[in-house]
């Protein structure tokens, strides 16, 4: 089922968005980068751990957009380079 599927999705990572947001007394037991995923997403019925947060932390994802950003650099002439956090346009 379909609309099942969807909430245990959304279920499954409200859980691990809720896991990571403890307060910092807590932190020292409940490290995230310890839980396993695949045993969390088998708990909600799903086969594998689905994708998180928008790729935030998706390695794959950050090198598509690097790959993207060296191609617009390449096709423009103008280098992108980053200062204080903010990126500038450098020629």
């Amino acid at each position: 089922n379909v609309e099942l599927h969807d909430q245990a999705m959304s279920g499954f990572r409200s859980f691990v968005r809720a896991y990571a947001a403890h307060p910092a007394t807590v932190k020292y037991m409940l490290h995230v980068q310890r839980l396993h995923l695949g045993h969390v997403a088998q708990s909600f019925g799903l086969k594998e751990a689905p994708t998180l947060i928008g790729g935030s932390g998706s390695k794959k994802e950050a090198k598509r957009k690097a790959a993207e950003r060296k191609s617009k650099e390449y096709e423009t002439g103008v280098k992108r380079v980053k200062r204080g956090g903010r990126e500038h346009a450098r020629e």
